[in-house]
């Protein structure tokens, strides 16, 4: 996985690329010490952002 992965499984949530890159490069996740999807990924922690998405689409994060 990687920055595309995330991007792609964002972007159907956002409503377009542009959306998705903004969030993915600007928006601090819960729980990751205010790290962006950007940084968790270029870490490689890029699962823990799928896992997080997925979570928040479950419903357990709002």
């Amino acid at each position: 996985m990687d920055a595309d992965d995330v991007l792609a499984k964002i972007k159907p949530r956002v409503g377009s690329e542009a959306l998705a890159y903004a969030w993915y490069s600007s928006e601090p996740l819960p729980g990751f010490g205010g790290n962006t999807a950007m940084q968790m990924v270029e870490a490689g922690n890029d699962q823990q952002v799928i896992d997080y998405i997925d979570a928040v689409d479950a419903g357990v994060f709002v």
